[in-house]
This record gives C-alpha cells, structure tokens and sequence, in this order.
C-alpha cells in the first residue's frame, strides 16, 4: 500500500481516541492484524495470508467502521 490510511476521523465513541492498527507478518504464510482503541474500549482483530496486508488494513478500517456503528445503534 502506498498510501497511509487516515484514522483520524475514527475516533473511539467511549474516550475520543483514535484507533491503533498493527499488522504483523507471523512467518512465511500468515499473519496477524489487530485495530483497536489505545484504552482498549473496542478492538477487532484478524489473521491474514501472507501478500494480503494491504486488503487486511482495508478489512480492519471497514470492521472498525462497523462496530462504530453497532456502538451508535445501540446508544452506548
């Protein structure tokens, strides 16, 4: 990925921090990604194949936005 992804506008509905991502290839066939808050208030996590970090980062920022929404729509 060329191009870094902005998170800034994903803040976490609890404490108004914005998310962390870490991908980590683990060895030649997978690896393992994780986006959360820094307080650890919501987190989603996922293994990958390996060549898929690009798709992986894209799945995590999507996943957040989904369970920003799974927040609002039950008045959290």
């Amino acid at each position: 990925m060329t191009g870094k992804i902005d998170l800034s506008n994903l803040k976490c509905p609890k404490c108004g921090c914005t998310p962390e991502m870490r991908v980590r290839s683990r060895g030649m066939n997978m690896g393992s990604a994780e986006i959360r808050c820094p307080y650890s208030c919501l987190r989603y996590g996922t293994s990958f194949h390996s060549g898929m970090e690009s798709a992986t980062r894209l799945e995590l920022v999507e996943k957040w936005k989904e369970l920003l929404a799974e927040y609002a729509a039950n008045g959290q």
